[in-house]
């Protein structure tokens, strides 16, 4: 109950820009909620760099339950700590058989600051929904080290699968398990041999595991194995970092969403860096030894410390996922080992009942100021503006959070305020492919095009596989009205990234808008077949065929648009779209005018009335219908609101209308 009070003002928290787009808003498998194709690709897509069904799963029931409504996806995030926690403390009390410390270790757990990016932010469900599955994992554990049994080994088994399918990371869990075989005593009487077998089918998931995830980050752009972080920056990083999770832990203050390797913002400081470095190894190594040494007396103590240094392996730095020295969500479970060490290392030296209530006592104050603390950070992530902002206060060289800022104001269309920022995250990382990306649109709706397209053509030489680079010049080629350019740069971007959307969209305008309606066609009809939920795709296609005069096909997916739960902005074309065949269609069985002029009215009142070609559309269907006076009516607006290139179209529908004429095309 304290951590759901504790995280309460996340109910009003919304999306953030920072991944939560990609995994859940602008996500069409995930808004799709719970069907069929959704579950499907939930189990056979490596979107966002990652294959973890599980987590994509639990999005797509938020969906059901909450629509978008932000809290409660947030909601959801926050049971799950706090169930973790109730699930934490019931291991420990099976695990020692004492429940002061216990609670003490579960409420670190539920209050510590250094959780709340796991638990506030939506797009790391992952690590609230697979820190379930590794407590029911040790929990179903436990059990089979004191009973045995087939069941509880199934459990076990199921339990481990269930949470690398909510994140690759619980790789480490045999290993965990075995640590815990030695260091608790927990085997029971069973030999070396046994305890190993026991744990090869949990080590052959792992290990197909590691294969998968890797696949996905390589095919994401995820990993820099070499590069920006050649061997000798992750070595040098690797001590440094878990000293700085250590450092978190005992001191939680100053933390932020991203914090920059040093290796982008300080190319030339790799000699500190490996100083530094090397001296944090020597430290590791001595608390390793010491922790070694007295792992009979002070179990605890050793099961702790190795449970943190192995549970950070796979996100410690050998293998370079993104841009980030460190990051706090890396710890949510193996920080547990720290807080299994810190509490029952002090609580195994203690003897006297007296010395054991003053440290309970010293303990419950530790937790208001952890609970303050959180709190504090929780208001971090309310808005992007205020979570990156806070960064660029508390770390050096943020390249990420100034980009991050600055897409803040590129969204409220402040690109005086937003521009600096792109521009200072260059400054401290030239080849920043995101900041590239987006000063250059911030120059493009400026109307800077020159400018503009030079900061794409960066970009791509930066990242030759970044898709991001080749639609936004092809953006550029478009407003210059330079269709074929702007083609070819969207069927590169397609060529390096066939998952992204926009460029079949914009690729099928360039072809219709150079005469190519075939194969404008033909690059929507691709669209879904790698998107079948695509409305943008749906809607243009449907809008193409009736221009190729294919209504029937027209009608199929501008209903199909209709049908599903559309921005907008994609209905009122869609309902336009659909209306003018059916007023139109020289195909009588297709004409439909009642329900056009219906389609047509409400398109025409979402937009004010104030769209030319709607209202035309409008007039079309009073025609259909034999309401002539009313179609001259709308008509004669249309040719108001038009421009004078468009006028003489309206003329010759004015003319049909006047002599009792409907439309035909």
């Amino acid at each position: 109950m304290g951590t759901i009070l504790l995280y309460a003002p996340v109910r009003e928290h919304g999306f953030s820009m920072f991944d939560d787009r990609e995994y859940v808003v602008d996500n069409l498998n995930v808004q799709a909620g719970w069907t069929g194709e959704s579950v499907r690709w939930a189990f056979t897509s490596a979107h966002a760099s990652n294959w973890h069904p599980l987590t994509w799963l639990s999005h797509m029931l938020d969906v059901e339950l909450f629509g978008d409504w932000a809290g409660g996806h947030h909601w959801t995030s926050v049971v799950l700590h706090g169930l973790n926690a109730v699930l934490l403390f019931t291991f420990l009390c099976t695990l020692s058989r004492a429940a002061g410390p216990s609670i003490l270790a579960a409420a670190l757990f539920a209050f510590h600051p250094i959780r709340v990016e796991s638990v506030a932010w939506i797009a790391e469900r992952k690590d609230v929904l697979s820190g379930l599955f590794f407590f029911l994992t040790l929990l179903a554990y436990a059990a089979y080290s004191r009973r045995g049994g087939l069941v509880f080994y199934l459990l076990t088994l199921l339990a481990f699968l269930a949470g690398l399918g909510a994140k690759p990371m619980l790789v480490t869990v045999p290993f965990l398990l075995l640590l815990l075989d030695v260091g608790m005593r927990e085997k029971r009487g069973r030999s070396w041999k046994v305890l190993v077998l026991e744990k090869l089918p949990m080590l052959g998931f792992a290990a197909g595991m590691i294969g998968v995830t890797l696949r996905a980050q390589a095919a994401g752009g995820a990993i820099n194995a070499t590069g920006a972080f050649p061997l000798v920056e992750r070595l040098a990083n690797v001590p440094t970092a878990y000293l700085a999770y250590v450092g978190k832990f005992l001191l939680p203050v100053r933390l932020a969403a991203y914090y920059p390797h040093p290796a982008l913002t300080d190319p030339e400081g790799l000699g500190t860096r490996l100083l530094l470095g090397s001296l944090g190894l020597v430290a590791i190594a001595l608390v390793s030894w010491g922790a070694w040494r007295v792992r009979r007396r002070q179990a605890h103590l050793f099961v702790g410390w190795f449970w943190f240094l192995g549970m950070l392996v796979p996100v410690i730095g050998f293998v370079q996922a993104g841009a980030q020295q460190y990051a706090d969500r890396y710890q949510y479970l193996p920080g547990i080992g720290l807080i299994l060490a810190l509490v029952w290392g002090t609580w195994e030296a203690l003897t006297g009942a007296r010395q054991r209530n003053l440290w309970g006592l010293a303990g419950v104050l530790v937790l208001i100021l952890l609970a303050v603390q959180t709190s504090r950070q929780i208001r971090f992530w309310k808005s992007d503006r205020l979570l990156f902002e806070h960064a660029l206060e508390v770390t050096n060289g943020n390249f990420a959070a100034h980009n991050n800022v600055g897409v803040y104001f590129n969204e409220q269309g402040d690109y005086a305020q937003a521009i600096p920022h792109f521009e200072a995250a260059l400054a401290l990382h030239p080849n920043y492919t995101n900041a590239l990306v987006n000063l250059g649109r911030a120059r493009l709706q400026t109307g800077d095009l020159a400018r503009a397209e030079a900061l794409f053509r960066r970009c791509i030489e930066a990242e030759p596989l970044e898709a991001l680079g080749h639609f936004n010049l092809g953006l550029v080629h478009s407003r210059r009205g330079e269709d074929a350019q702007a083609e070819a740069a969207y069927g590169r971007a397609i060529e390096v990234d066939p998952s992204y959307a926009s460029s079949y969209v914009n690729r099928s305008v360039s072809l219709a808008r150079l005469g190519e309606l075939d194969r404008a066609i033909d690059v929507l009809l691709a669209l879904l077949r790698v998107v079948p939920g695509s409305i943008a795709g749906q809607r243009n296609l449907g809008l193409l065929y009736a221009e190729r005069g294919d209504d029937e096909q027209a009608v199929v997916h501008l209903r199909g648009v209709l049908s599903a739960e559309a921005e907008i902005a994609d209905r009122v074309n869609a309902m336009n779209g659909l209306a003018w065949v059916l007023a139109t269609s020289p195909e009588a069985g297709l004409r439909d005018g009642r329900e056009a002029l219906r389609l047509a009215a409400e398109a025409s009142a979402l937009t004010n009335h104030t769209r030319p070609e709607i209202l035309s559309t409008w007039a079309a269907a009073h025609a259909e219908v034999g309401e002539f006076d009313q179609a001259v009516e709308k008509e004669q607006r249309a040719r108001e609101l038009s421009a004078p290139e468009e006028r003489p179209k309206h003329d010759r529908r004015l003319e049909l209308y006047r002599a009792g004429r409907p439309l035909r095309r």
